[in-house]
């Protein structure tokens, strides 16, 4: 089965025979920053996975084999020339990407669950309230139809059937129906919210672009790649977590009230301070060492009352590396 995120692809058609896939990859990390190019033929179907850096993960697979990670990306960028896919680009937002690449690392939940005992709805209802990240796997009539929901906190990000390479509600509902006519037998898989974010956090060795104002100094500009860096691994962190139900932005602002009275320019009113996407943008004229206070003494407080910060540390590894230098200088602690 082919699992394509849902969403409509950037470019669709192509032939393999006349691409470079290497060339064709570049020009899409530059285009749309992340997302996967799939392959599609009669012999077989894949996928390779990246985002605006580097090449995430690969996956392949045809009759004879099976193919992950490196060995999946080296047959995929090279393909040979005997063999014709039809490839399509898709653009996936980055927290989608991460998820995709965390799949093989999925550990079995609930095994050999069956449609006579359980109701496929009420299981969907189960695991949206558990906000699951991972996937259900539904094998109908002993295996002869196949169906693949994959689930990011609770919600449904991808679906794959056997029976068409076009998902959609409709294909959804046959699922449904197929499991009560035929009888279905289910498997859910779970995927560690902290392999989505260690994804995600490796990727964070490289900084987040900063806005930066046109007064601001040389030291200032070489502190916000760092800061906004730190506060997107936290994110990363929340959002995983599936027991924390309130927005990673609404948590921050909250905290950051908090400080405004020590540190002003943090107030979210006075627009001086703002974290958006993975980028910051600073207007202020405070010296970076108070920056870099506020926004650590904010980090570190927040990860500690959610009972995160443990992990935090651990996820922040590429930061360390990353920054040493300005960590070293600035005495940072976190």
């Amino acid at each position: 089965m082919e699992i394509i995120p849902r969403g409509e692809p950037v470019v669709t058609g192509l032939n393999s025979y006349y691409l470079k896939i290497k060339q064709l990859l570049e020009h899409y990390q530059g285009e749309i920053g992340s997302g996967g190019i799939f392959f599609t033929a009669a012999s077989g179907k894949g996928v390779v996975f990246f985002d605006q850096d580097e090449i995430l993960s690969g996956y392949f697979q045809n009759r004879k084999e099976e193919l992950s990670g490196r060995r999946a990306i080296d047959y995929l960028l090279d393909l040979p020339g005997h063999v014709n896919f039809s490839v399509s680009v898709y653009a996936i937002d980055p927290e989608d990407v991460y998820f995709w690449t965390s799949i093989s690392s999925a550990t079995i939940m609930y095994d050999n669950l069956s449609s006579e005992f359980t109701d496929i709805k009420a299981l969907l209802r189960k695991l949206a309230q558990e906000r699951l990240t991972g996937y259900i796997d539904v094998a109908i009539k002993n295996g002869d139809d196949r169906g693949m929901l994959f689930f990011q906190n609770g919600r449904i990000m991808g679906d794959s059937y056997s029976w068409t390479s076009e998902p959609d509600d409709e294909a959804r509902n046959l699922l449904m129906e197929k499991t009560k006519s035929d009888g279905g037998i289910f498997r859910v898989f779970r995927i560690d919210p902290g392999q989505v974010a260690s994804a995600a956090a490796a990727a964070a060795q490289e900084p987040p672009t900063a806005d930066l104002a046109p007064e601001q100094t040389p030291a200032k500009e070489d502190i916000l790649p760092l800061l906004a860096t730190l506060l997107y691994v936290l994110e990363r962190i929340v959002d995983a977590n599936k027991k924390i139900r309130v927005p990673f932005s609404t948590l921050l602002k909250k905290k950051f009230i908090d400080k405004a009275d020590r540190y002003s320019f943090l107030d979210p009113f006075a627009a001086e301070f703002e974290y958006k996407d993975r980028r910051i943008h600073y207007s202020g004229t405070e010296a970076p060492g108070v920056v870099i206070e506020a926004v650590t003494a904010s980090v570190s407080e927040l990860a500690h009352e959610l009972g995160l910060h443990a992990l935090l540390v651990q996820m922040l590894e590429p930061w360390f590396k990353k920054f040493a230098e300005q960590i070293e200088r600035y005495q940072i602690r976190v």
